[in-house]
């Protein structure tokens, strides 16, 4: 039976982590969903404050990474923008709303001589006269590997600097390893690796998929219509793997899902002697209270087939993204190491089995695999 890790922490426990953070490292961790909280707060006390805003509702615009061709998260972007902003939407709006990103060097004093993700509201009027504009950074590394699509393993280092640096080096001269021919791995860590088995047309056998390297970047071959499944591996002894995954910047765990929980990641069982840990997802995750058609099917050119949400995808080339972060059951202990904090599970009684677990705060690798939504 397949596993899904959970992982609920308090208020007061999230708190002292970032209080830990900020003594430690004296760099405020600025992650895209806070972020992202803080730009729509402003734009809802600025558009009060407007004269010719103050009572109006907008229209969503594009929301787009012009200068990051490789990466896929304008729809993650534009869907946790909608989700916050929605008392402030109308289709009949006049005034438009849109939103860019980039990868660029830190303007706020906290992250001087960082490389961060700089996201950027625009209100606009019919003229096209800019109204409003929120600007916000992101100097997570983990969110910015999984924004701009990087594999990479970061150092096992509490500086912020040090680890924003690998991510930027890793963005700027990407590359990764290949084990056992079709398992895609990040250079310097063989602890884990993801492997895409592919159905051609969606009616033949799933067979693994060789990778390629285009500029660097792991790429597969999908073709239209093409249905494929998704398996992490763990090679480590010594913990499990709770797994995020997401196509396209949509999470596959939570996109579609019924059960009004949010569930952190699918739980990778460590390696048994030379046997790797592994676990087979099949497509996006519907519900997990009952073991019929509880999964809507991964296929290309379509975002959860058979979902009555489903949504086409938006550009040619599409990035799956997979972090891994270290994980044990309650009691046990995770190895030590510089950064990252602890989250304690909470065991729920579902039918897909819902496995208490503590996971470490930070992933230890990030892997973007590419590919082509074109026929």
């Amino acid at each position: 039976m397949n596993h899904i890790a959970t992982r609920f922490i308090t208020t007061i426990m999230l708190l002292m982590a970032s209080m830990n953070v900020i003594a430690q490292d004296r760099t405020v961790d600025m992650n895209f969903n806070g972020q992202l909280v803080s730009a729509v707060e402003e734009l809802k006390e600025k558009m009060s404050a407007d004269s010719d805003l103050k009572g109006r509702k907008l229209r969503l615009g594009k929301f787009s990474a012009n200068n990051l061709p490789d990466s896929s998260f304008e729809v993650q972007f534009e869907t946790g923008f909608r989700e916050l902003a929605k008392d402030l939407l109308d289709e009949n709006s006049e005034l438009i709303i849109s939103g860019e990103f980039d990868f660029v060097p830190g303007q706020a004093s906290e992250n001087k001589d960082l490389q961060v993700i700089q996201v950027v509201l625009k209100v606009v009027n019919r003229q096209r006269r800019v109204l409003q504009t929120i600007t916000r950074e992101i100097n997570n590394s983990a969110d910015i590997a999984r924004i701009t699509g990087t594999t990479i393993a970061p150092p096992d280092d509490k500086e912020v600097k040090k680890r924003n640096d690998e991510v930027r080096r890793a963005f700027e001269d990407p590359a990764f390893t290949v084990r056992d021919k079709s398992r895609i791995q990040a250079k310097g860590n063989a602890h884990y690796a993801v492997e895409i088995l592919r159905s051609e047309g969606g009616t033949g056998p799933f067979e693994p998929v060789v990778p390629r390297s285009v500029n660097g970047m792991a790429f597969v071959d999908l073709s239209i219509e093409d249905t494929f499944v998704i398996v992490p591996y763990s090679f480590d002894n010594t913990c499990d793997a709770s797994v995020s995954v997401s196509i396209d910047g949509l999470d596959v765990l939570n996109a579609f899902n019924a059960d009004d929980i949010k569930y952190e990641g699918y739980l990778v069982p460590r390696a048994s002697g030379n046997t790797p840990g592994s676990h087979v997802i099949p497509g996006w995750l519907r519900t997990t209270k009952t073991a019929e058609n509880n999964v809507f099917q991964f296929v290309i050119n379509e975002l959860g087939k058979g979902a009555a949400t489903a949504r086409k995808s938006r550009s040619s080339r599409g990035v799956i993204n997979v972090q891994f972060f270290e994980a044990v059951p309650v009691g046990q202990h995770l190895c030590s190491r510089s950064f990252g904090e602890v989250g304690t599970g909470e065991p729920l009684d579902v039918a897909y089995e819902v496995k208490e677990m503590q996971r470490r705060e930070t992933p230890v690798v990030n892997i973007a695999i590419r590919y082509s939504n074109v026929p």
